[in-house]
């Protein structure tokens, strides 16, 4: 139970870390999201910095990181001792800043409350977390699924500053809810940076803490908040620069898009506007200014040297296993075609009927092939579900997108006017992704980042509408889907639904597999089968998709001394690797995608079905007696 609760320290100490930042805070001190971002930076480095000294000697190991975490918990203790001045908070008054609370505290319950349990956590962002402390360090290893090991993993880095404490899985969520927390202040900062009063700034929090894919986001161990948080303090400390051209904020710059980068590939390119824009202005006056972009140049590719490296050495290049996210030939009819199923992405409504055969079939209009899988690398627009969804992949943020699609309308129309430089820029990143990013039916999380960038141009542009009372009826709107985000879900808060997966009826075993309902049974079944063997090795014969997490998870709480896992890619692994037991998940259908688990035992040096219990376990079992 210790080290449960010791699994939290390397969160407090982010907490701590920006408290400390904000003890200093005199007259002239920075706002509130720039002391946050300070504070997340130097957390971060302490992350970076820690996690890939220890991988290079090969001592990613529980006690370094309990020592690490300790001795930093224990200097910000005596750091914010020493500066203990009373600080007075103001509760929040209004409806929308104690909405934005309750939002915040409600997304932390969540947080808590339940296991890690979306689809890509559980395939490939946990299970390399247990590799590396498993092989103590960070290299590349035999895998078959390949975003293992190419996919950024700066957020798999957090996890496992907690997990490395023996602890479990308890608060890995946390990274993203204090992302989203994080969020809503770069919003609302923002929104103050352009211009924007006191109610501009709220409803920007607001529409960053009401969108349905950052509220889900804020409770699972994905990256999608993370590297929000990282592009909304890129764009405060590029609004900075602009007026003083410092060399602590071109720093701070660069870091903010290096930890981006390395933590969803997705921001190469919605940074890429204002990486566009630093060198513009650099070049524009170099002889002030060309340092200082070659240094922020600097910070981002050292960030990230150390994973391109070791994905350049697994598979030859730096985007291995990411491929088929990039649109390598991209098109005048590409482009519509991502605008317009980009879009429909986040409203179903307009999926039913005739109009679903006429998106459908809008792509052979322009031109677009969509059986090329460089354009549509999954499933086409044929395969999404017409109706509203609240699962981290693929909840739709309804009202957001139809109110930043009649913004550029206003504009056209002269109805609102809006910050030239900040909203060309924001309107450049969504134009980047459309042209450059595949499309496919789980992107609602990705354009996370963008609604957010977005967010203080929609808090001027909903204070501008001269009626109040529709302004008023927006927030009542935005705040009734935030209700309807935590009643549905992977992680509901509903008291009423005793036959879903709610965590008041249901152990944290079964919580895992919210995901896919149909499969928890036979998974838990399998792996006890496994615990009850007591096995030293474990090999896995698994497809790109599978849940691998579980197994780790459920085997460190059924034995005493974790057997190794290893990834069986190939028969000559079988050979080589000779594991006591294959754990086997076949690739099912696209109705089933999972197939249901069996296991492999080693005996006389071939491989025999054990479970589930077969005729030819049994005959072979008689043989050898």
């Amino acid at each position: 139970m210790f080290f449960v609760f010791l699994s939290i320290l390397p969160y407090a100490c982010l907490a701590g870390t920006v408290w400390a930042f904000f003890l200093k805070q005199t007259e002239t001190s920075p706002p509130f999201f720039t002391i946050i971002t300070n504070g997340a930076l130097c957390w971060s480095f302490a992350v970076w910095i820690l996690t890939n000294a220890l991988s290079l000697i090969n001592c990613v190991y529980s006690l370094c990181f309990m020592v690490f975490w300790v001795l930093y918990a224990s200097f910000l203790v005596w750091h914010i001792w020493q500066r203990r001045e009373r600080i007075h908070f103001e509760r929040p008054k209004g409806l929308i800043p104690v909405s934005i609370a309750v939002i915040c505290i409600c997304s932390l319950v969540a947080a808590l409350v339940y296991p890690p349990n979306m689809w890509d956590v559980l395939s490939y962002h946990l299970p390399r977390v247990m590799h590396w402390l498993q092989n103590h360090s960070l290299a590349p290893y035999p895998t078959n699924i390949p975003r293992q090991i190419g996919m950024p993993p700066f957020n798999s880095m957090i996890a496992l500053q907690s997990m490395a404490m023996n602890g479990g899985d308890y608060f890995v969520n946390l990274a993203q809810w204090f992302a989203f927390v994080g969020m809503i202040a770069g919003g609302m900062r923002i929104a103050g940076q352009l211009g924007g009063n006191e109610k501009v700034q709220l409803l920007s929090g607001l529409f960053i803490a009401t969108l349905p894919n950052a509220v889900i986001q804020a409770s699972n161990t994905e990256s999608s908040n993370i590297v929000a948080f990282w592009l909304l303090a890129m764009a405060s400390l590029f609004l900075d620069w602009l007026k003083a051209r410092d060399r602590e904020n071109i720093c701070k710059l660069g870091c903010c898009i290096g930890f981006a980068i390395l933590s969803k590939g997705s921001a190469y390119v919605t940074a890429f506007p204002f990486v566009l824009a630093i060198a513009f202005f650099c070049l524009r006056s170099p002889r002030k200014l060309l340092l200082q972009g070659i240094a922020a140049a600097a910070i981002i590719i050292a960030l990230n040297a150390p994973h391109l490296a070791r994905t350049y050495q697994a598979y030859g290049s730096i985007v291995g296993g990411t491929e088929r996210n990039i649109l390598y030939h991209p098109t005048p009819g590409t482009l519509a075609v991502n605008i317009v199923y980009n879009f429909l992405l986040h409203e179903p409504w307009l999926l039913k009927g005739p109009l679903l055969g006429f998106w459908q079939g809008l792509p052979a209009a322009l031109g677009v092939d969509v059986n090329d899988k460089t354009i549509f690398p999954w499933r086409g627009l044929e395969e999404y579900e017409a109706q509203f969804q609240v699962v981290d992949t693929v909840t739709q943020n309804i009202i957001q997108a139809i109110l930043l699609l009649a913004m550029p309308v206003s504009i056209i129309l002269r109805k609102f006017k809006t910050p030239w430089t900040y909203s060309s820029l924001v309107g450049a990143t969504f134009l980047l992704y459309w042209i450059f990013l595949t499309w496919h039916p789980w992107a609602g999380r990705i354009h996370t980042s963008m609604f957010v960038l977005a967010a203080p141009l929609a808090g001027l542009y909903i204070n501008s509408w001269p009626k109040k009372w529709l302004q008023k009826t927006f927030v009542i709107i935005l705040l009734a889907s935030t209700f309807l985000v935590f009643q549905g879900g992977l992680r509901r808060l509903s008291i009423f639904d005793s036959n879903e997966r709610n965590f008041l009826y249901n152990t944290r075993n079964y919580l895992y597999f919210n995901n896919y309902k149909h499969f928890d049974q036979d998974y838990i079944n399998a792996v006890n089968f496994l615990a009850s063997q007591h096995p030293k090795s474990i090999g896995l014969e698994i497809y790109d998709d599978s849940f691998e997490y579980p197994l780790w998870a459920f085997m460190a709480d059924s034995v005493r001394e974790m057997p190794r896992i290893l990834h069986i890619t190939s028969q000559k692994d079988r050979d080589t690797l000779k594991p006591e037991f294959i754990l086997a998940l076949p690739q099912g259908t696209p109705e089933l995608p999972l197939a249901k688990p069996h296991i492999l035992e080693r005996k006389n040096g071939e491989y025999v079905k054990v479970f589930p219990v077969t005729e030819d376990a049994v005959s072979s079992d008689k043989n050898q007696q």
